[in-house]
């Protein structure tokens, strides 16, 4: 009797492991914004629904990252976020300046990152161009000694001879296991446009996604900011 109830319990678990795991990959079918068209100093609430995905064990989990960018300066931030039921609710904290905010979600399931578009909003009056002043981008980057860190390196082409001011690259990195991001000075050497940041060698595995731009103040005193490019780790 007790080897026939035990027998049961084995195969009502493998009958249910095997339910759970074979699940469809998660994927994110709706992103809203709470407010749409939020004030300087107003959070922000970003309402993402899933569907899909195991429903039992290995629940898939939302990452979330943003870079913020603003005529003195911006930043970024992000993280790895829990799924309630079949919904996840992101809250940005307020910004106290005028910016233009771009963020990406994605959701990790079983290993893999299945990506929403990239999104955008502006808080107060930004006041910036979407410009083309580089093109030609490209990443470069290499495993430092300690073998924990990784310095990248992102090189563009300038589109003219005209210079921005206060030059700054954005980024924002999906990872399986979570995200990084932030913003470090640019500078033009050699015809080039170049900027150094640096990642932590387990955020930068294979299949890692980043997302980047610059952004400056243009010879009119007006904010640009490029167009987004994407690389995806080899």
């Amino acid at each position: 009797m007790v080897c026939l109830i035990a027998g049961a319990l084995i195969v009502s678990f493998v009958v249910v492991f095997l339910w759970n795991y074979s699940a469809p990959p998660a994927r994110i079918v709706g992103i809203s914004q709470i407010p749409e068209n939020p004030d300087v100093g107003e959070k922000i609430t970003i309402d993402v629904e899933i569907e899909g995905g195991p429903p039992l064990f290995s629940r898939p989990s939302v990452i979330f990252s943003y870079m913020a960018i603003g005529r003195y300066g911006g930043g970024g931030g992000g993280g790895s976020y829990s799924i309630e039921g079949n919904r996840c609710s992101i809250i940005i904290p307020p910004f106290q300046d005028d910016v233009h905010v771009i963020y990406g979600v994605a959701v990790s399931d079983r290993g893999a990152l299945y990506f929403s578009e990239i999104g955008d909003f502006d808080v107060g009056n930004p006041d910036y161009t979407v410009s083309d002043f580089v093109n030609d981008s490209l990443v470069l980057y290499s495993i430092n000694e300690d073998n924990s860190m990784i310095t990248a390196t992102v090189l563009a082409t300038p589109e003219s001879n005209n210079t921005l001011n206060n030059l700054s690259l954005y980024y924002m990195g999906f990872a399986s296991g979570g995200e990084f991001g932030g913003s470090v000075e640019a500078h033009y050497a050699d015809g080039y446009v170049l900027a150094t940041f640096y990642a932590n060698k387990r955020e930068w595995a294979e299949g890692t996604t980043l997302f980047y731009c610059f952004a400056g103040i243009d010879e009119k005193g007006n904010l640009a900011i490029s167009e987004i490019e994407r690389y995806v780790v080899q």
